[in-house]
């Protein structure tokens, strides 16, 4: 089938919207229609060439769209079911989902491939018949997508996809690096930046560019004042159970998502919502499709 998707060329050029080519379904793996899309600032390191990646390359991990169809093997999604794409795939089944650290699944390496879990292949061409490569193995700055069924998670339709799509990245992130990472309980004092207290926890939960390998710290304080460095992807959350947790937490007014998407954009506005989030105009920028 023909869509429209939002491609990356290069380092240092803009996200070009055209059409493209998808293959149908393979084993194990879902076509989705994609609603809504958030504008992480992820794949803008891709972008200003901060991170490395397998171009030319469809952007987009955090969004929320409708099955479609299915191909041979899915047991976790059928047609018609409303789905937010988990940033990180879990398997459910390797030694990391199994202790309950599906953000560590062993799926995920190859995740900066660009490539499907099954065969290492792609589902995706442009009009030129060459393969395009998908941000985090979802590719959601797209009308439609092909992805492993590891990175479906099926919620409640109810909820409306701008809302919904942030918690298959930046809201679970947001959440775990907190609760999870960082112990966080209610009436605790929290820093959002490097900055911690006797016995402080330290959460290191954003992307780095590739260059920064050094940091630079008073190493005397660690020991001194029992502080802790604790690294973090993806909010250290299950996402197959957290995500809907944050989303019954919305549901309930205990979580307002709504107040975190500042504008919406369509497909072929992603450049000015990239734009925008850098004049510090967005929380957060939505696709919507």
């Amino acid at each position: 089938m023909r869509t429209q998707a939002a491609v990356l060329y290069q380092a240092g050029t803009d996200w070009k919207v055209e059409e493209i080519e998808l293959d149908p379904p393979g084993a194990g793996e879902v076509l989705v229609r994609v609603a809504a899309a958030g504008l992480c600032h992820s794949e803008e390191h891709h972008r200003v060439g901060d991170i490395p990646f397998a171009g030319p390359m469809i952007g987009g991990h955090e969004g929320a769209g409708y099955v479609e169809a299915v191909g041979p093997g899915v047991s976790l999604a059928q047609p018609g079911d409303y789905i937010v794409f988990s940033s990180i795939p879990n398997c459910g089944r390797c030694p990391s989902c199994v202790r309950g650290r599906q953000n560590l699944c062993d799926v995920a390496a190859g995740i900066m491939t660009g490539r499907q879990i099954s065969d290492g292949g792609s589902r995706h061409r442009n009009l030129a018949g060459a393969d395009l490569t998908i941000t985090c193995l979802v590719g959601c700055y797209a009308r439609h997508t092909v992805v492993n069924e590891a990175s479906v998670i099926v919620v409640d339709p109810s909820f409306r996809p701008e809302a919904a799509c942030l918690t298959g990245c930046g809201v679970a992130t947001g959440w775990g690096s907190s609760v999870y990472a960082g112990g966080v309980r209610p009436g605790d004092a929290v820093a959002v930046l490097a900055l911690a207290a006797k016995r402080g926890r330290i959460v290191v939960t954003n992307i780095y560019p590739m260059t920064d390998t050094r940091p630079r710290l008073a190493l005397s304080g660690l020991a001194q004042w029992e502080k802790q460095i604790v690294g973090c992807i993806f909010g250290s959350v299950n996402s197959r159970a957290d995500v809907p947790m944050l989303l019954d937490l919305y549901k309930h007014g205990q979580l307002d998502l709504d107040a975190m998407v500042t504008r919406t954009y369509p497909l072929e506005g992603i450049n000015q919502g990239y734009q925008d989030m850098h004049d510090g105009k967005n929380i957060r920028g939505v696709l919507v499709m």
